[in-house]
């Protein structure tokens, strides 16, 4: 987890810097496949495959609706695609159900809030916002680290 908070400080420290046009609209096609690949395979490992996604749609200047309901698409599938693994391999019971359960009214609590925050907050601080997740996300995965 350290080395993927490595990675997330540092994209977002190289990607912040560079000047506003230098984006990857017209990156190889692999590109994508490799995000994919990257993100797959943390999710599979340690859970947190979203990263490498979100870095490479942030980079594609997407509008922040398309961005978010692109975001939500392959979270669906990385998540639908875990619960089942996780469920064939007995890794749910009962208990760790009804742990989850119990986050949901703040979930949609949450949800509703982002809603309204979304609606709010401008095209281009969307975009840095982007960047400060990044750079939360890596940083708090640095912290298990120490």
């Amino acid at each position: 987890k350290a080395g993927l908070g490595v990675l997330l400080i540092a994209y977002v420290l190289i990607t912040f810097c560079q000047p506003r046009d230098a984006t990857w609209h017209d990156c190889p096609r692999g590109t994508v496949y490799g995000a994919g690949l990257a993100g797959g395979g943390l999710s599979g490992l340690i859970g947190i495959g979203g990263p490498p996604v979100v870095a490479y749609l942030q980079r594609q200047q997407l509008p922040k609706a398309a961005f978010r309901a692109t975001c939500v698409g392959v979270f669906l599938i990385f998540d639908l695609t875990r619960l089942g693994s996780y469920t064939a391999q007995g890794l749910l019971d009962m208990q760790t159900g009804l742990k989850g359960l119990a986050l949901i009214p703040a979930f949609l609590a949450g949800t509703v809030a982002g809603f309204k925050l979304h609606k709010a907050v401008p095209e281009q601080k969307f975009q840095r916002l982007i960047y400060f997740v990044l750079l939360g996300m890596g940083l708090s995965l640095l912290k298990a680290w120490f």
